[in-house]
């Protein structure tokens, strides 16, 4: 224009953690596995394709009427052997192409590749046509959690394995660092104070019993940076202090507690 060029700065703060709508990832993987199962049913039965349906179903915590299974509390078999089992599942279940079976199965497959919420996920109708829930299963922070014994467990941990790399000791200065080291993970440690989650392939155990303080070795262990394990000056963030009737507000709300103690404290002086 005749005033010369203009040039105009906004500045943006963008979250390091957007979790404004971590609903969006359950949401694709329910849709990619009514899919999938659309796939199977019509072009016959696919190792890949019942692969990739288990690892999206214990990787977010969705559950059809072919791996209910892996909400079993009882169940002892590895995960290496599920999905073997989906597939004789999906076998049986595919052979009869008429009768009330198949239709609620179509039926199970069209909700999820349509869904709109991720309130209809680990529902699903049965041969009869009854509806099914799974209820000892639940999504929290992009991944699933399943109940077994008194304990939830993150669906990614195997539990053949019975193995646990770290005890935590809940409410101490332990639980806080892991929620200001991994803050994506705030919602999944707000699930219980009695769990196993897993972190970045290590299974860390969550309870009365463990460790209440971690070293930035133990944390680097875990996939931690520096950074976030040590404040600006070198010297390690140590959560507030709280007192014994915290520990109502902390089981009450701790999504939002581990939220706010993740924040890095200004120091003074």
């Amino acid at each position: 224009s005749g005033h010369g060029k203009r040039s105009y700065v906004s500045e943006v703060d963008f979250p390091e953690v957007n979790d404004g709508a971590e609903y969006l990832a359950s949401l694709w993987a329910g849709r990619k596995i009514g899919y999938l199962l659309d796939q199977i049913r019509l072009n016959g039965s696919n190792k890949e394709l019942v692969n990739e349906i288990v690892e999206l179903s214990t990787k977010y915590g969705i559950l059809t009427e072919y791996t209910a299974f892996l909400a079993n509390e009882d169940t002892t078999a590895p995960r290496a052997a599920a999905p073997g089992k989906a597939m004789d599942a999906m076998a049986g279940a595919f052979s009869q192409r008429g009768g009330g079976w198949a239709t609620s199965q179509t039926q199970n497959a069209q909700v999820m590749r349509q869904a709109t919420n991720v309130a209809s996920q680990n529902r699903y109708l049965d041969a009869e046509g009854r509806e099914v829930q799974v209820a000892n299963v639940q999504n929290r922070g992009q991944r699933g959690f399943v109940a077994r014994a008194g304990q939830w467990q993150d669906m990614r941990y195997d539990p053949a394995s019975r193995k646990v790399d770290l005890q935590v000791q809940a409410y101490s200065e332990a639980h806080f660092q892991l929620s200001r080291s991994f803050p994506a993970l705030n919602q999944s440690l707000a699930v219980s104070d009695n769990m196993i989650v897993v972190v970045n392939g290590k299974a860390v155990q969550i309870g009365p019993e463990g460790k209440t303080k971690l070293t930035d070795e133990e944390l680097k262990a875990l996939g931690a940076s520096t950074a976030t394990t040590t404040g600006s000056a070198g010297t390690t963030l140590e959560a507030p202090r709280m007192a014994e009737g915290g520990r109502g507000l902390l089981a009450g709300g701790l999504a939002t507690v581990l939220a706010m103690l993740a924040l890095p404290r200004r120091r003074r002086g």
